[in-house]
């Protein structure tokens, strides 16, 4: 395995590799003429080393979410009546992401109601 495949395996670019490398989070790769490489089991029994669990963790809440999921919901007429608060205009516009889309749909509803 190259540092471009196990970059792309972590989700990360190959400088994070090469940090990753240097911090000790991962194996030291054999060279092999100019490059260096890792053995796919080596990456692996490492990935099982760091990753794997011996036996899989109980939720927090799995007793009670056990028998919330056995039992029928119930409609609750306050729940579907009630109106959610609407989000404060600062909270609402903070990401400038929202605020793109935000003016993107208000130049869209000006140009379909000219026409």
């Amino acid at each position: 395995m190259t540092r471009a495949d196990v970059a792309q395996m972590f989700g990360v670019c190959v400088k994070t590799v090469d940090n990753y490398i240097k911090e000790g989070l991962l194996p030291q790769p054999v060279q092999f003429a100019s490059r260096e490489y890792w053995h796919p089991d080596d990456m692996r029994s490492f990935m099982d080393a760091t990753f794997k669990r011996s036996s899989p963790a109980p939720l927090p809440n799995a007793a009670a979410q056990s028998t919330d999921a056995q039992m029928a919901p119930q409609a609750s007429a306050t729940r579907h009546d009630a109106q959610p608060n609407p989000p404060s205009p600062k909270s609402r516009d903070s990401h400038p992401t929202v605020r793109a889309k935000t003016r993107g749909h208000a130049l869209l509803q000006r140009l379909n109601s000219t026409t």
